[in-house]
């Protein structure tokens, strides 16, 4: 389930597709760490 944030948030345009992205990453990143 990868798409390439970089490329689609430079199409949708400016950094909220990235923060979200971003976002994304930083929780998933805390839910492994809570179920671990």
């Amino acid at each position: 389930m990868r798409r390439n944030p970089f490329s689609a948030g430079s199409a949708t345009g400016s950094g909220m597709s990235i923060t979200a992205f971003l976002q994304h990453v930083f929780f998933s990143i805390m839910a492994r760490g809570e179920n671990q």
